[in-house]
């Protein structure tokens, strides 16, 4: 037998902030609990967020969400450790 809990699905959406940062908002669809809501700064810490609410609620993480999340978090990573190659690169030229 299925319980409401399992018919809930958790999502992320991204919103822009007052200050016109990247803000992602991660909840339980269907449910009015401000503890059910989460905003946060990072794709890392929305996937984070999710998986805490999925253990709190028993609610499922919707896969096209998470499987953006990981996308936008491989690629964030992905442009922090070319832009510090880059800076290693600068270094080394403006050392020699």
């Amino acid at each position: 037998m299925e319980t409401q809990n399992n018919k809930k699905s958790i999502i992320a959406e991204m919103t822009i902030s007052e200050k016109g940062n990247k803000v992602w908002r991660v909840k339980v669809l269907g449910s009015r609990s401000k503890k059910e809501v989460g905003y946060c700064k990072t794709p890392l810490s929305a996937i984070r967020f999710a998986y805490i609410l999925k253990k709190q609620t028993g609610a499922t993480i919707d896969s096209d969400c998470m499987d953006f999340l990981v996308f936008l978090n491989t690629r964030d990573k992905n442009k922090a450790e070319d832009k510090a190659a880059e800076s290693g690169e600068q270094t080394e030229v403006a050392n020699a």
